[in-house]
């Protein structure tokens, strides 16, 4: 049915946008927890990898084993990036560091376009639609960085290099497990198997290297923050899976995702939080969204 295809058509961003939204709130909690961040990521894998062992029988197990290569590689990576992440919003908060990810999304788009040949052949077969995505992203990515008017951006940006290099493999990685997979199958699969790397590895890192972290796993204060910070995984990992099993590029996800410095400063301003915040790059930053959305 033509109304069923237009919903595919659009299902990308729509997924996209709300992973946005929960990406925000995953920034923002770490943030305002000031939480242990190796206990947290311990939670962050422990939660999806017990609240979807449940859908596992439900959904249809993938077979291909390069989705479980790109599964348990980005696992291990989310190790320590989403730690860094952490540790990064703990010390200069959530909009400052949300501003710096979207330099992510020209690295997820060149690594893409350089690995997919049939990505680079629609590229070039529609180049005038091609021409509005590469306008749509450079845009995107420039009004962000502009976004936040702040002394200490430089700083963040020093203290994140590591986190930014790692990073950079793993939305080219999610759409590979997503496209060796079924739609249901992939969503759930990837978030519970990487759930499980991550809550087996962070428990073996503070096992060997932070006994006293670890001994501390289960003090009320840590189960509650770490269910909350596990929750708004689950969420954001599931939309963001979906979003990526209907684009043909994972930049054109993280642009949308990265949205989520917009969302950061609308709650600022809900709560009273003083944050300098330049709201033509803002403005800017949602028309390259909306350009990038009509564009595909």
């Amino acid at each position: 049915m033509p109304e069923m295809q237009i919903i595919a058509d659009n299902l990308w961003w729509m997924l996209a946008l709300a992973a946005s939204i929960f990406a925000a709130a995953f920034s923002m909690a770490n943030q305002f927890f000031q939480a242990d961040t190796k206990i947290m990521i311990f939670w962050r894998g422990l939660v999806p990898a017990i609240t979807l062992f449940p859908a596992l029988f439900f959904v249809e197990m993938p077979t291909s084993w390069i989705f479980y290569l790109a599964t348990i590689v980005t696992g291990i990576i989310v190790i320590y990036i989403d730690r860094k992440f952490m540790d990064g919003t703990a010390k200069y908060g959530g909009g400052v560091i949300s501003m710096l990810m979207p330099t992510l999304v020209w690295t997820s788009f060149i690594i893409w376009f350089a690995i997919d040949s049939s990505y680079r052949a629609h590229f070039f077969e529609n180049m005038n639609q091609s021409i509005l995505v590469v306008t749509a992203l450079i845009i995107g990515v420039v009004s962000s960085m502009l976004m936040k008017k702040c002394s200490i951006s430089t700083e963040a940006f020093k203290f994140m290099l590591p986190f930014y290099i790692m990073a950079m493999c793993v939305d080219p990685l999610n759409k590979t497990a997503m496209d060796n997979s079924t739609f249901w199958g992939g969503v759930i699969w990837y978030s519970w198997v990487q759930g499980a790397i991550v809550a087996i590895g962070s428990y073996m890192i503070l096992w060997i290297k932070h006994k006293e972290s670890r001994n501390e796993i289960l003090a009320p204060i840590n189960i509650k923050q770490g269910l909350w910070i596990g929750i708004l995984i689950v969420i954001t990992s599931c939309f963001k899976n979906g979003a990526m099993s209907y684009t043909i590029n994972p930049a054109y996800v993280s642009a949308i995702i990265f949205t989520s410095p917009i969302w950061v400063m609308i709650f600022y301003k809900i709560i009273g939080h003083k944050e300098k915040a330049n709201m033509i790059a803002g403005l800017a930053f949602v028309l390259s969204a909306i350009l990038l959305i009509i564009a595909t």
